[in-house]
């Protein structure tokens, strides 16, 4: 959602609020800044975006996994 400069993440799922924290917290483990808006510029090269969503997949699914009975708690 969003403009093209800065567009953002929506999760339509139950708990949200606990998705929107999980997600900056596990991107900071990886040296990514990471939350529900990304503020895209010129310098982001397609090797930069393509390392955030790389960095990012596997988050989806661990909050698939918490979707599905998974203990949001327990990551």
């Amino acid at each position: 959602m969003g403009l093209p400069a800065l567009s953002g993440l929506h999760l339509n799922i139950q708990i949200p609020k606990k998705y929107k924290t999980l997600i900056p917290q596990e991107m900071l483990k990886k040296r990514i800044p990471g939350c529900k808006s990304i503020y895209v510029c010129i310098d982001h090269t397609p090797e930069i975006i393509d390392e955030y969503f790389d960095r990012l997949d596997p988050l989806f699914a661990m909050i698939r996994e918490c979707e599905d009975g998974l203990d949001i708690e327990s990551n």
